[in-house]
């Protein structure tokens, strides 16, 4: 089967890299970006998880549920006039296989000026601190940001963790073993459960091979530590 483009590949040039051009655009910009997604997290908690009963593994569909809750308030937080906009569950179409739907994550800050080029997010529930409670989140890390099935024009993307219970430190320790890389050893932005991890790709999909993968800790439950 011939693979035919869409209209985006067709209109919009493949010839920048997303982090590069926001930081020329302002100032330490990833890490303003990611305040805005740590702002809609400090609403989503206040507004509703702390005035409701916590959620559960018991929740159906809980991963996608929190996801679409955490959207509209990331929205809110964001300030005008910014070269990009977040969107919920954006296509990825550089690497869509001929006939089947193009892959997509859960969120995605998107270039205005060019929308083939993305920042993603991935999100994951992770119930408590064993190291089989990331599996997921691994696999996730490794088979989508590492293959370059997302993120193939961007040096850096980003996975949430909503964290039911148990020790931050222990969870941020289970991903780092299972992805067979450390973890910078200090917040990426202070006062926040965030840190981040160096990579080398290698798929031919990899417009840029050395990538940065974000670890964003939200706990939801009130049985967490640090």
């Amino acid at each position: 089967m011939n693979r035919r483009g869409s209209y985006s590949q067709r209109v919009f040039p493949a010839t920048v890299e997303f982090t590069s051009c926001l930081e020329q655009l302002r100032q330490d910009g990833v890490r303003k970006m990611l305040g805005f997604l740590w702002a809609g997290y400090d609403k989503l908690k206040s507004d509703v998880i702390e005035n409701n009963a916590e959620p559960t593994r018991d929740d159906a569909d809980l991963e996608r549920d929190l996801t679409e809750l955490l959207y509209p308030h990331v929205l809110k937080a964001m300030v005008a006039d910014l070269p990009y906009y977040f969107q919920h569950e954006k296509k990825e179409r550089e690497p869509a296989v001929p006939g089947a739907q193009p892959p997509e994550p859960d969120l995605s800050f998107v270039f205005f000026a060019n929308p083939r080029i993305t920042f993603p997010i991935d999100s994951k529930v992770v119930e408590k601190d064993r190291p089989s409670d990331v599996t997921d989140y691994v696999d996730t890390v490794n088979g989508r940001f590492i293959a370059c099935v997302y993120a193939p024009f961007s040096t850096q993307g980003a996975m949430v963790a909503f964290f039911l219970a148990g020790s931050v430190k222990t969870h941020l320790k289970n991903v780092g073993a299972g992805l067979g890389v450390p973890l910078s050893r200090a917040w990426y932005i202070k006062g926040r459960y965030h840190k981040t991890s160096a990579h080398d790709r290698i798929a031919t999909a990899c417009h840029h091979k050395q990538f940065t993968c974000h670890h964003l800790v939200m706990p939801v439950g009130s049985a967490v530590s640090a």
